[in-house]
């Protein structure tokens, strides 16, 4: 599950100053794909693709293209 929260874009001009805010990000709709392994049921390693996505949906003329690698290391404690 994917959750928004209070998330913007601003561009702002050399001296500092705002010049546009994009301010209706959303979520929409991808994939994830990952492999892992689990070494002697203690640690564990994991990589994580999550395909690409448009969060500017309600601006007409920009477009996103957001996607992520993670990779992640684990360890069991119990």
């Amino acid at each position: 599950m994917d959750l928004v929260l209070d998330a913007s874009i601003e561009m702002t001009r050399a001296d500092g100053s705002n010049y546009y805010t994009l301010d209706q990000i959303e979520t929409s709709v991808n994939f994830a794909f990952g492999a892992g392994y689990k070494l002697h049921d203690k640690y564990s390693v994991e990589i994580r693709y999550q395909t690409g996505r448009d969060i500017l949906t309600h601006y007409m003329g920009w477009g996103s293209d957001y996607h992520s690698l993670s990779f992640i290391l684990g360890y069991t404690i119990f």
